[in-house]
């Protein structure tokens, strides 16, 4: 005969074996619930890209057929922009020999002349006189993330995050 200690320690471990067992469950019916939702909604997206690669070249049959059919049309559209971007550039050109020796900023026809300022300097000594002065320093977020990836700095925390792939070609079982 068991004593009443000896009975509520085996009675609690069938309780935490049955919690266990409950929590098994509970994670497989999770999981089972979660791939099955998945397992729909992948081929809902199967379907929809079907239907879209469908569209996309029925639609591209039709733009090559347009395209024949208004050939003419749309050389003609290429030559004009050729020449409207040639005109355009002896335009300005014109505009700012005129500038040189006048010095006048509005000319014929609305054209406007802008005069900016463009600096020339040594990437280095810029460098090192905002390093000085304490001003006009930004961080290369790009490089340093990169760098942070491979060295070892201290105030640097790196988290692993998941993100899931669809493959493009979509098989189901």
């Amino acid at each position: 005969m068991q004593g009443n200690g000896e009975m509520e320690e085996a009675d609690y471990q069938a309780e935490g074996q049955a919690q266990a067992e409950a929590e098994g469950e509970a994670e497989h019916e999770a999981i089972s619930e979660i791939r099955s939702k998945m397992a729909e909604k992948l081929k809902e997206l199967s379907n929809i890209r079907e239907a879209v690669v469908s569209i996309s070249s029925k639609l591209q049959e039709k733009r090559e057929i347009w395209e024949k059919e208004h050939a003419i049309e749309i050389g003609a559209l290429d030559k004009g922009k050729e020449d409207m971007a040639a005109i355009d550039t002896e335009v300005r050109t014109l505009a700012l020999a005129d500038y040189a020796i006048t010095k006048e900023k509005k000319l014929i026809g609305g054209i406007g002349i802008r005069v900016i300022k463009k600096l020339e300097y040594e990437p280095g000594k810029a460098f090192n006189w905002a390093s000085e002065h304490k001003l006009c320093l930004s961080l290369d977020k790009r490089a340093f993330e990169k760098l942070a990836k491979t060295e070892q700095i201290d105030f640097v925390k790196i988290q692993e995050e998941a993100t899931a792939t669809i493959p493009t070609e979509i098989k189901l079982g």
